[in-house]
């Protein structure tokens, strides 16, 4: 009886202290880096997802994304085919479009892309109420900043 309170104890301590899928005891979330890099700030919870990026970093998907990665200093191209973890952060910035018609701004997220615990690009996507919106943006766009009051 005594074995099995210690047993049932050990268990318990491991999953209150144990690792996280998303932090480290050291290093924060995933993109932790990215985040203050770009003084970026985010809102409610973040989601992720493993994907396999493909083999051919080309098209409409990939392509642009690889892009876009590649004006903030990323390129996914060593990673080619592997297996990638995808986070999404929504930011608090907003997106700021000027066009003939005035400013319009937009909702964004952030998102990471990671192998382990370690960020390899980012990019952002404008969102609203209904989900994702097209356009992606390299993480170092001008037009990403803070709501003026």
């Amino acid at each position: 009886m005594k074995m099995s309170w210690f047993i049932s104890l050990f268990v318990a301590v491991i999953l209150l202290f144990g690792p996280s899928s998303s932090f480290s005891s050291t290093s924060g979330p995933i993109g932790l880096d990215i985040i203050q890099k770009y003084n970026l700030h985010i809102v409610g919870t973040s989601s992720t997802q493993e994907i396999f990026l493909p083999q051919k970093l080309s098209g409409p998907n990939w392509g642009l994304k690889q892009s876009v990665l590649k004006r903030a200093g990323f390129d996914l191209s060593p990673y080619a085919g592997s297996k990638v973890l995808l986070l999404r952060y929504d930011l608090v910035e907003k997106y700021y479009q000027t066009s003939n018609f005035g400013t319009g701004t937009y909702d964004i997220s952030l998102w990471i892309v990671a192998q382990g615990h370690k960020a390899i690009g980012a990019y952002v996507t404008c969102r609203w109420s209904d989900g994702l919106i097209p356009g992606v943006f390299a993480v170092n766009d001008p037009g990403i900043r803070l709501l003026k009051n």
